[in-house]
């Protein structure tokens, strides 16, 4: 399976409810940040698995106003988030 592929299946299970935020955070960025080596994605799968690597970042399940204001978002929100940047297969 191609490291694009399991990025896929993380979101994947993510997006269906399959897997909580804690648990995508963990694996997704081990993955992107830890595993995949510099050639194994092209620079289009680079940009778009690493936009959703910091947004998942900047996730908690229920950030407190003022860490919204600063750019944060919730759960609900990061996977609405997702949902409208997934690419359709």
């Amino acid at each position: 399976m191609t490291y694009a592929l399991q990025l896929d299946q993380l979101v994947a299970e993510y997006l269906e409810e399959r897997i909580a935020l804690p648990e995508f955070q963990a694996r997704f960025s081990s993955l992107f940040v830890d595993e995949i080596p510099d050639t194994a994605l092209d620079e289009q799968q680079w940009e778009f698995y690493g936009a959703i690597h910091e947004k998942a970042e900047w996730t908690a399940p229920d950030p407190p106003t003022q860490d919204k204001r600063d750019g944060w978002l919730s759960a609900d929100e990061f996977r609405a988030w997702l949902r409208s940047h997934v690419r359709s297969g």
